[in-house]
This record gives structure tokens, C-alpha cells and sequence, in this order.
């Protein structure tokens, strides 16, 4: 969970658990994790998009 070389600014790296159950093979209960921020952001990059100044905020990045 690194910063992309260009990234305008930080964003938080902790993943936040869900309230949704997620039923495992052994039958036990576990619930989902959503990405943090970075993690987020980074798969953005992967996909093919690019930053640019008039793009997502930092506050935007917080709502996702």
C-alpha cells in the first residue's frame, strides 16, 4: 500500500470491516474488508486512470 510516485496527496493505508457476513468453507462467519483509501487509489491507476489537478479531491477520496 505505497503511494503512487505522483500522488498529489496521502491517503490512509487501514482497511475497514464490513457489517456484511462472508460465509468461509468451514462454515464459520467472517465479515468482508473494504480497501483503504491507497488501496483504492492504486487500483485506479492500475485500470488505466491518471490524476490530473481538476480531478478528485482528497475529501473526495474520504466518501468513497
Amino acid at each position: 500500500q505505497q503511494p503512487a510516485p505522483d500522488q498529489p496527496f496521502s491517503l490512509p493505508t487501514q482497511r475497514q470491516v464490513s457489517s456484511i457476513p462472508r460465509a468461509m468453507p468451514d462454515g464459520s462467519t467472517e465479515f468482508w474488508v473494504y480497501p483503504s483509501q491507497q488501496m483504492f487509489w492504486n487500483a485506479m491507476l492500475r485500470k488505466g486512470w491518471r490524476w490530473k489537478d481538476d480531478d478528485i479531491k482528497q475529501k473526495d477520496m474520504e466518501d468513497i
